[in-house]
């Protein structure tokens, strides 16, 4: 009850390929300084390396001041 969870249709040739969205066409849908805690598991592992600035630039715009940021990353 306390969280819920946003799906976005974002095309991805290997991952969504009927998505209906592009990355780069909107901001994500969320408030300016919105969140005190963004938690990514594993994301940017399975992202092309030109889609990752994009989802970067986001965070910081959502991030509200003196937030943090988990994040993990596999890297081959």
């Amino acid at each position: 009850p306390d969280f819920h969870f946003h799906h976005i249709d974002l095309y991805n040739s290997l991952y969504n390929p009927g998505g209906t969205q592009h990355l780069g066409d909107a901001p994500l849908p969320f408030a300016d300084s919105a969140f005190d805690f963004i938690f990514l598991t594993s994301v940017f592992t399975h992202l092309p390396l030109g889609h990752i600035g994009f989802y970067l630039r986001q965070i910081r715009r959502m991030m509200a001041s003196g937030g943090r940021v988990f994040l993990t990353i596999f890297l081959v």
